[in-house]
């Protein structure tokens, strides 16, 4: 058995994120002005295969990120546990990129972007060397590896592992007004208040979207994300 990259959901990410870099010209993760609320005809939409719908030779940062995951795929017997948690590292960062917070959530100039990362494994770690020295619309990006127990607060985003799974809902759920992305890795999480959540099909790493977290949580996401998503959920409200 190996754990795979999705390559074409990872190369047009790569893609998407240089165009927006470059057309702004800042050189800043996010690019506001392409930010959108979700298109509920994005809704349930399974897209069509990555490398098709985008073409074309990956850009530099999907070839550096992929160069730092240290190829596509690893086998059991090269621990593929760990290898699951890097790439997922390196798929949270980037969903940094195309998701909008509220202007009044980080309303001091030196006040850190923060990840929290409660029971992600190696998640933390490998997330950790990701955003060292990186960050978000000119804030550092801080990685905080939480215990049971520690509050969410002051989180950007929260990364939920699958052995917390039975307190997903309460955990979403004390976010509510923190405008904090709840991502996680377990089955049925999106119904429990998820806003993205990883999966892994034919031992490809893939996420799904929930557009009523996304807006329950005041966050605006890029359509070129929800492109890229395997199934987007649409807000029923």
């Amino acid at each position: 058995m190996s754990v795979c990259l999705d390559v074409g959901a990872f190369e047009s990410l790569g893609r998407s994120l240089a165009q927006l870099v470059h057309g702004d010209g800042t050189g800043g993760v996010a690019t506001h002005a392409t930010m959108l609320r979700p298109d509920r005809r994005a809704a349930g939409r399974r897209p069509a295969t990555q490398a098709g719908r985008f073409g074309g030779a990956c850009c530099g940062l999907a070839v550096a990120l992929a160069l730092l995951l240290g190829g596509s795929c690893a086998r059991a017997d090269s621990d593929t546990t760990t290898a699951e948690y890097r790439i997922k590292a390196a798929f949270l960062f980037k969903f940094v990129g195309f998701i909008e917070w509220p202007p009044a959530t980080l309303d001091r100039t030196d006040a850190p972007f923060t990840i929290g990362v409660l029971d992600g494994g190696t998640l933390g770690s490998e997330l950790a060397l990701i955003a060292a020295g990186r960050q978000v619309n000119g804030h550092p990006v801080r990685v905080r590896l939480l215990g049971r127990g520690d509050s969410a607060a002051g989180l950007q985003v929260l990364f939920v592992g699958r052995s917390e799974a039975a307190r997903l809902n309460a955990l979403a759920t004390a976010t509510d007004g923190m405008a904090t992305l709840v991502v996680s890795e377990s089955d049925g999480a999106l119904a429990l208040g998820s806003a993205i959540n990883f999966i892994v099909v034919d031992d490809k790493v893939r996420f799904d979207v929930a557009l009523h977290s996304i807006n329950r949580a005041g966050l605006k996401i890029s359509a070129r994300l929800l492109a890229v998503a395997r199934v987007v959920q649409p807000d029923p409200s």
